[in-house]
């Protein structure tokens, strides 16, 4: 720091006591004096006395010696007499620390010879001059800058046996630096023996001068002690940093860089064009971080790939491709290597913000062209950027145009695989990817990995979500035409279980035969897909052939077991799935919660609710019904025509928080209108209505059928009539059971509406029928009468076909 700011520093510390409210005495107005007399501050020893008294403080011999040092310093020979004559009136003893002043006063004052003169005083008082003396009088003649009177009295005091200390020559030296004496201190280094021992001395001197402005005394000291052992490198290295760090206009670059270039010839500091490098990049000046690397190369010094990240950095935040180009064109004349970074700046200077911008690399083309800028091998530094930009369009285009032989890297055939798309729509001959792939196919130097690479693009992609599989099975014969065998049977395993998400079991059929015919190593998780396969199709013999080829290799879990039990129950083999489920039993496994709903299902379609019930038991213990188990409990108690079943069934699912169906409502209809309960069907209509679920043609017709089943012809046919305003036609079943109905009723009116209704309703060889027999024999129902005749016959082929194609 400077001397003004050290004072101002120390007056700020008094200025923070007061504020604190902490007490002063007289050792801390000694300490600030110190201060303003080392850093020769212009201040009145008067009135620092005078503030003194005004703080009701008792100076002491310190503070008064100190007080005539200030006199002495701004040259005030009167000032110092009369201070020294009240130091007598108080008793205080005169010693040599105290007379040594007057001869740096004289000195000021220009005259050394009362300068010399106060030696004489001195003796008179019984005293002899010290090294604080001769101190004073060599910084006297230092400041006047007479060498030959320095060498006389440094040999003075050695016939004196006066030995000057290692703070004497720093003042000397210090005086020599303030006073424009700088070019004297080589030689006065020259007397000065062991200077190794006071080297740290010696470069604290560095800091002040500095401060000060003097950079060439500096420099004389760093020559001198700056290549010893403790301090070599360091010393000219600080030295250096503090001329970056300070704010002098008087520092020019110019100026910085031949004293970095000195510094460098003298070996006092190796790196000091790189600490200039940086102190121009810290200062976000590029010009001048560039001129510094044209001039290190002019002159021979290394320039390191990083050196020039902080301009291309600051050209690609303006956009500035024609200056990174530039600064491009200077890395390649001088040989320095290029990096994968270095084109990262390049590749931002011509995006921009847009990352998807079109034709980037015909661009960047041009601008190579324009600076006659020719990459070589380099080229795949590009490309392996432009992947990283997730542009491996711009890559493929790169690697294409190349008129050389390229070598490209494994983590760029990484960043291929993680970064290339397959795209639905696009033939795969057409995508950057794959071109790369073939363009790389060949090499020897990626031959033998290009398999596991073209695996792991094609298990990245197996993330995306594709309406089709086709794109893969594409790629995979792309893959093999150019002589790439993807053997890795992770890859297939990914594809198949892509087919299991989205349920296309053609394809993962596909994908099985490829693996046959290309030889791929098929593993048991391959067959444990291929039974979850059946399971979801219901193909229980293709499951049944992958679990056999499973448990060859290893044991079947509680998993493969439930899969396979799915899929015989969608076949609704109930004697496979008793046995699956015992064998299961019998290895202490338990099947999923949809293999015990499938089985569940199996036992209710042959109407085995005992053994359904047993099963329901023992799932309930791990896991929830699902909502398909109630609808076909409902179903199968309906179709025993057990109410009571059906409605139990029907409550227990609205109490396990299911929202029953339409489905679910039409076959607890369908008990009650097997008994003829139309009230509880009509309720169970006005349900659904609330409920806002559609009325269909079933539910008409199980209304009209619950009337027809409790004989009331009426009703029936009223309800007929009001599905047939809203647009709605019962089943023919229903118009069939009302014809019945008509018949056993007499009531040939009825029948004829109905007979109409069935031919407007396209049931017209029905309706006929039914018509001839009702005439024919108006006193039977039809179907009734002898089994075999031939109307009845009739009626029953006609109600079997048409109640078949409903």
């Amino acid at each position: 720091a400077s001397p003004e700011t050290r004072v101002s520093i120390a007056n700020n510390f008094f200025d923070v006591f007061r504020s604190k409210g902490v007490k002063l005495d007289v050792s801390h107005f000694n300490a600030l004096l110190s201060v303003y007399i080392d850093n020769e501050h212009d201040y009145s020893p008067l009135e620092f006395l005078t503030r003194l008294q005004t703080e009701g403080i008792q100076p002491t011999t310190a503070t008064y010696q100190l007080v005539l040092k200030g006199f002495c310093q701004q040259g005030n020979l009167q000032g110092a007499i009369e201070i020294l004559e009240h130091i007598k009136g108080l008793d205080i003893g005169l010693s040599e620390p105290l007379l040594a002043p007057l001869v740096t006063c004289n000195a000021i004052s220009g005259d050394m010879e009362k300068a010399r003169s106060v030696f004489q005083l001195i003796r008179e008082n019984g005293l002899e001059p010290g090294l604080e003396s001769y101190s004073a009088l060599l910084c006297g003649h230092a400041q006047r800058g007479d060498m030959e009177s320095i060498t006389q009295v440094l040999l003075e005091m050695q016939s004196n046996r006066v030995f000057p200390t290692h703070a004497v020559y720093v003042r000397i030296l210090d005086t020599l630096s303030r006073h424009a004496h700088s070019d004297l201190i080589p030689d006065l280094l020259e007397k000065i023996r062991n200077k190794q021992w006071m080297g740290p001395d010696l470069l604290s001197l560095v800091d002040s001068f500095v401060a000060n402005g003097d950079h060439q005394g500096a420099l004389h000291v760093l020559r001198s002690v700056g290549r010893t052992p403790p301090t070599s490198g360091k010393a000219g290295r600080d030295f250096y940093r503090k001329l970056l760090r300070k704010e002098d206009p008087a520092l020019s670059l110019e100026y910085l860089l031949k004293m970095a270039q000195q510094l460098k010839a003298e070996n006092l500091h190796r790196l000091a064009y790189e600490d200039l490098l940086y102190s121009r990049f810290r200062n976000k000046d590029m010009e001048g971080g560039l001129s510094v690397i044209k001039e290190m190369l002019a002159g021979g010094v290394p320039v390191r790939q990083h050196y020039l990240y902080p301009v291309l950095t600051q050209l690609a935040e303006k956009n500035d491709l024609d200056g990174a180009c530039h600064v491009l064109k200077l890395m390649i004349n001088h040989e320095i290597t290029l990096e994968v970074p270095h084109f990262q700046y390049i590749l931002r200077s011509c995006l921009g913000s847009d990352v998807s911008r079109p034709k980037i690399a015909r661009m960047l083309t041009e601008k190579f062209s324009e600076h006659k800028i020719d990459l070589g091998q380099d080229i795949n530094c590009l490309a392996q950027v432009c992947c990283d930009f997730n542009r491996v369009d711009a890559a493929a285009e790169f690697l294409e145009a190349a008129d050389k032989e390229f070598i490209l890297p494994q983590r760029f055939l990484r960043s291929v695989a993680k970064k290339g798309e397959l795209r639905e729509g696009i033939p795969v001959e057409k995508l950057s990817a794959m071109k790369i792939f073939k363009l790389v196919a060949n090499l020897p130097e990626t031959f033998n990995t290009l398999p596991y690479y073209a695996g792991l693009f094609l298990l990245r992609n197996t993330e995306k979500s594709f309406q089709s599989l086709s794109p893969f099975l594409s790629s995979l014969e792309a893959f093999f035409t150019m002589g790439v065998r993807i053997d890795d049977p992770r890859v297939y395993s990914a594809i198949l279980r892509l087919c299991l998400s989205k349920r296309d079991f053609s394809v993962f059929m596909q994908v099985l035969n490829l693996m046959k015919v290309r030889e791929v190593s098929v593993f048991p998780h391959h067959h444990r897909l291929t039974v979850a396969v059946g399971a979801f199709e219901g193909r229980s013999q293709l499951a049944q052939q992958a679990f056999s080829k499973f448990t060859e290799s290893q044991p079947a879990d509680w998993r493969i077991y439930s899969d396979l039990m799915i899929a015989y129950g969608k076949r609704k083999n109930l004697p496979a799935v008793t046995r699956i489920y015992e064998t299961m039993l019998s290895q202490d496994f338990r099947p999923s919660g949809s293999a015990f709903g499938y089985a569940i299902v199996t036992f209710l379609s042959v109407g085995d609710i005992q053994s359904a019930d047993r099963l329901k038991e023992d799932m309930v213990k791990t896991y929830k019904m699902g909502y398909a188990v109630y609808t076909n409990y409902i179903e199968a108690y309906s179709r025993k025509g057990d109410v009571a079943g059906a409605r139990k069934a029907f409550e227990e699912m609205v109490e396990a928080g299911y929202t029953p169906s339409p489905f679910a409502y039409q076959k607890l209809m369908a008990a009650h209108a097997f008994h003829g309960d139309h009230e509880t069907v009509v309720k169970l209509i006005s349900e659904m209505k609330e409920a806002d679920m559609a009325i269909d043609r079933q539910c008409w017709s199980l209304l009209v059928d619950s009337f027809v089943n409790s004989g009331d012809l009426e009703t029936a046919a009223a309800k007929a009539e009001e599905a047939k305003e809203s647009n709605i036609k019962p089943l023919l079943v229903s118009y069939i059971k009302l014809l019945n109905l008509a018949v056993s009723k007499k009531n040939r009116f009825s029948g004829e509406n109905y007979r109409r209704h069935a031919q407007k309703h396209e049931h017209e060889r029905v309706g006929l029928a039914a018509h001839s027999l009702f005439r024919s024999h108006p006193g039977r129902r039809l179907g009734r009468g002898p089994k075999n005749s031939p109307r009845n016959r009739l009626c029953r082929q006609k109600s079997k076909f048409f109640r078949f194609r409903e």
